[in-house]
Parts: structure tokens; C-alpha cells; sequence
């Protein structure tokens, strides 16, 4: 046991040199090679503004969401020489609300709040700015499934619970040790219908696109 833990300090102390080259260290943040690969892995939290885009105009309320939390990953490279692009994802549990608001109550009676899981996938665009700043905007697809619906019946059958859609962030970062804080607003847009086209007649169809719009705050740890 005790040559087991001897080996193991060991090796732990010789991996201190290669780190040594790689980051100086001061008492605020860290130096950076350009061309150095960066992984990063973190929480984020959304407060989200939701709401939909409606055909026919339903005129639906924003509704204000809390229960937004994400497990990300951000991969930064070097491309053609070029230190400014990387790839994001994660898993991510999100809220919607839709509240119509027009004068047709056959309309209004589909307000729903859904809860979703999706995975975004998002090339993650940053410029550094000296040491402790970045400039970020990301963008991409996302793929989700809605997990559950505070309707009385739940899901119809018929009504779609796969979602799609884009994804994009915009905002700034700030570097400290091997931490690093995003804060970011984000945009997001199901291409998915939030009810079957078809529900209410099958004549005249209704389209439902769900939307996000969430100041966000991510903490990650550079590994």
C-alpha cells in the first residue's frame, strides 16, 4: 500500500513541469499558448422568456420560466491557424409555456407548459481580449424531446413530442485561474410543431413554433 502511494506522488508531482510550460500563473488568471487546445466543461443556468410564433396570430403572452439548467462542454481549437473557433454541447432541461391570447377561445384553451430535454450542438465562436476576456457567439442546431405537458389528458398521440430547432449565444467570458464564467443571452427556435397542424380542423391548419429568449450564466472548469 505504502509503495502503491509513493508511486502515485510521484507521478502526480512530474505531471507539475508539463502544466508549468503550458500556464503561468498569477493571483487572477492564466496565460494562454494561441494555439493551445482548451477544454471546458461547466453548469449553466437560464432564466428564459418563452413564448411562440402562431399562424394564425393567437397573440400569445411571454411567460417567464426558472427551471433551465444545463451540463455543458466547450471544446476551443485552433483551425487554419486561427484560434477563434471550438464546439459546444451538452444536455440541457428546459421550460416552455404558451399562453394564446385572442379572442377565440378554441385557441386559447391550447396554453400549455412542456419540459424538455435537448442536446445542442453548436460551433462556439470566441475572441480573446488580453488574458481575462472573451468575446463569445455560438450557434447551431438542437435536438430535444418534450418529457412532460401539464394538459389534463397529456400527450395526444398525435401531437409531435420530438423537437428540433436553432440555437444561438452571444455575450462575454471571464478567465480566472482554471475557472472561466460565461454570461450570455440566448435565442432559441423550434422548428418542431408544438400540436398536430391538424387539431382543431383539418381544413384550416394551425402552426405553433416554440421560442426562448434567456439571459444565461455558465461556470467551467478548464481541464
Amino acid at each position: 500500500m505504502k509503495k502503491t502511494l509513493l508511486i502515485i506522488i510521484c507521478a502526480v508531482f512530474s505531471v507539475f513541469p508539463i502544466f508549468a510550460q503550458s500556464f503561468e500563473m498569477d493571483t487572477i488568471t492564466y496565460k494562454l499558448d494561441p494555439n493551445m487546445k482548451e477544454h471546458l466543461i461547466g453548469v449553466k443556468y437560464n432564466y428564459a422568456f418563452t413564448n411562440a410564433f402562431t399562424w394564425p396570430d393567437m397573440s400569445p403572452k411571454y411567460a417567464k420560466k426558472v427551471k433551465n439548467i444545463s451540463l455543458m462542454y466547450t471544446y476551443y481549437h485552433p483551425m487554419w491557424a486561427f484560434n477563434y473557433f471550438g464546439i459546444q454541447t451538452g444536455i440541457r432541461y428546459s421550460e416552455y409555456e404558451f399562453i394564446p391570447n385572442c379572442d377565440n377561445e378554441e385557441y386559447n384553451e391550447l396554453k400549455q407548459t412542456t419540459t424538455n430535454i435537448e442536446v445542442p450542438i453548436l460551433t462556439a465562436i470566441h475572441y480573446n481580449i488580453g488574458e481575462k476576456y472573451r468575446v463569445l457567439f455560438s450557434f447551431g442546431p438542437y435536438l430535444g424531446y418534450r418529457l412532460t405537458t401539464d394538459q389534463n389528458n397529456g400527450f395526444n398521440n398525435a401531437d409531435p413530442r420530438w423537437d428540433y430547432g436553432i440555437d444561438s449565444n452571444i455575450g462575454f467570458a471571464i478567465r480566472m485561474h482554471h475557472f472561466e464564467i460565461h454570461i450570455e443571452t440566448e435565442f432559441k427556435y423550434s422548428f418542431s410543431f408544438l400540436y398536430d397542424p391538424k387539431k382543431i380542423d383539418n381544413i384550416y391548419w394551425i402552426h405553433i413554433h416554440p421560442y426562448q429568449i434567456s439571459p444565461g450564466i455558465t461556470l467551467y472548469y478548464h481541464f
